[in-house]
């Protein structure tokens, strides 16, 4: 199993060898992203309408499939993990919104 690493964008988590499942949620989460540009999970919770612990998985499926990166950054407490849509989920995700508009 690769373990996070604490210090780089993107974690060095593996993409996943199979094909992204687009489910609504994952849809909500990238339209979220997309919004926001980088937030913490709460933020994308928040923005994407669902709970934090069921954010969470979905941002780790996306990461592992190179649509997000995701970095530390200290915080006035702790620090948190914020996310963005890499270059490939912003195409992606432009992609999905062109194929679901053209179905109307």
């Amino acid at each position: 199993m690769t373990r996070r690493d604490d210090t780089a964008p993107g974690d060095g988590i593996p993409a996943a060898a199979a094909p992204l499942r687009v489910s609504r949620r994952t849809r909500r989460v990238l339209r979220a992203l997309a919004v926001l540009e980088s937030a913490n999970g709460w933020q994308v919770a928040r923005a994407a309408r669902f709970t934090v612990s069921g954010v969470y998985p979905v941002l780790l499926r996306l990461e592992r499939a190179g649509w997000v990166t995701s970095w530390w950054v200290p915080g006035p407490e702790r620090r948190r993990r914020v996310y963005a849509l890499s270059h490939a989920g912003r195409q992606g995700f432009a992609d999905l919104t062109e194929r679901r508009a053209a179905r109307g």
